[in-house]
């Protein structure tokens, strides 16, 4: 059966199956003679290929941290690798034994430096391993991306408003099904994000009942067991479970959040402060079996302001509580839910289990709510609205369109 020209499927050629000549062909001519080495010349130059020789020093930070929280040496792995690309392709129409000896050995130096697990990335490597990085990353996995979805796993939302007047709702399928199966694929790798494993040193970037089974390179082998309710209640206990003892070190990453944050061996309370490295408390000792870390986070309840541009935002005040972003809604506090003040100084927070979230913890605090019924049908009028006294639920965000439809709120009025 003869396909139609409808029907019929492309793909592109290979580079080396075509030879140019004329315009293309003088363009690629210069790219051959001068830019392939010239780009892998600059890359040198700014100090690329230190940051990923591991028989070097690191070099640290080259190009200063800029007001975004970053810097383009965070790029660097992609400049040089599009330059070793160039390279490659230019091979195929003039040959440059040379140059092509100079890319191998910088391919070579990036399978050194590629993770047995097959992670590549020399600035978290080799740069900048902080906590901030993983702070973010609590961050967003609670807040960005458990919000997608809902408690039954049935269900996904594809963006997360931080306000609904009750008509937004997770979708039970989408013309795009990109985002469930990422959010499934996350959900069940979770593990992976919250150990990482050294020659001679354990981080734990998240906190979560686990066990894992983690092997260092210096031959060590260990289960470390995480007792926790994390991020409901901030005790954190690991018990380390060995056939033999062995010396390494345990890093655990102490959030920007927990002031206050306390952390014992077997016992014996630790100056929290002079363990401190790039945001982790690193215990360096000789381990043995049964030995228990036992680290403590106050689940402190905080105010969050945003930037006085956002005018979105301004007079208004979003809660925190760990890493979790709060919100409030209808199914707890009626409508209307703009009406809510409140205070400029937290009040004491009762915090309560809700068995239907899955023993989610809510917050219930005092606040004034504007009073709406009794403003008649007018649009504007001389008086603001009167506050009276009220006390309002806040529920963690990423749980929230998971009980009856309603609205919902994140950034509520702020009293002044």
């Amino acid at each position: 059966m003869t396909k139609t020209v409808k029907d019929r499927q492309f793909r592109p050629v290979s580079v080396p199956d075509v030879e140019l000549g004329g315009f293309w062909g003088k363009w690629q001519d210069a790219v051959c003679q001068s830019t392939a080495e010239t780009l892998l010349d600059r890359c040198v130059e700014a100090g690329m290929l230190k940051a990923i020789d591991v028989s070097q020093p690191s070099p640290g930070i080259v190009i200063p941290i800029q007001p975004w929280g970053g810097t383009t040496q965070m790029f660097w792995d992609s400049d040089l690798g599009k330059s070793i690309e160039t390279i490659a392709y230019s091979l195929y129409r003039r040959p440059n034994p040379e140059l092509e000896a100079r890319a191998d050995r910088i391919i070579d130096m990036y399978e050194k430096l590629q993770d047995e697990d097959g992670y590549l990335n020399a600035w978290f490597q080799r740069v900048q391993p902080h906590r901030r990085y993983a702070d973010i990353m609590e961050q967003a996995l609670y807040n960005g991306a458990l919000p997608g979805l809902s408690i039954d796993g049935k269900t996904f939302f594809y963006d997360n408003p931080l306000e609904s007047t009750g008509r937004h709702h997770r979708w039970k399928w989408h013309h795009c099904p990109c985002c469930p199966p990422n959010i499934a694929r996350l959900v069940t790798s979770i593990g992976s994000y919250m150990y990482a494993v050294a020659e001679d040193e354990i981080a734990v970037h998240l906190y979560g009942e686990s066990a894992a089974r983690l092997k260092l390179a210096n031959g060590a082998e260990v289960e470390l067991r995480q007792a926790t309710n994390y991020p409901w209640d901030g005790a954190i206990a690991f018990t380390a479970r060995f056939d033999r003892p062995a010396r390494f070190a345990l890093s655990l990453r102490i959030p920007e959040w927990a002031a206050g944050a306390t952390l014992s061996v077997n016992g014996s309370m630790l100056d929290l402060s002079a363990h401190l490295a790039d945001g982790y408390a690193r215990i360096e000792r000789e381990w043995s079996d049964g030995d228990r870390v036992a680290l403590y986070l106050p689940l402190t309840l905080r105010p969050q302001y945003a930037n006085p541009k956002v005018r979105q935002d301004v007079g208004r005040v979003a809660l925190m509580r760990g890493p979790l972003v709060y919100c409030a809604e209808a199914a707890d506090n009626g409508g209307d839910l703009n009406a809510i003040v409140l205070p400029r100084e937290l009040p004491s927070a009762e915090t309560v289990a809700m068995e239907e979230l899955n023993g989610a913890v809510a917050v219930d605090l005092a606040v004034e709510r504007e009073e709406t019924e009794n403003w008649g049908k007018a649009l504007y009028r001389e008086e603001p609205a009167a506050r009276v006294p009220h006390k309002a639920r806040f529920v963690p965000y990423h749980l929230w369109d998971n009980r009856s439809p309603g609205e919902m709120l994140v950034w509520v009025q702020s009293g002044r």
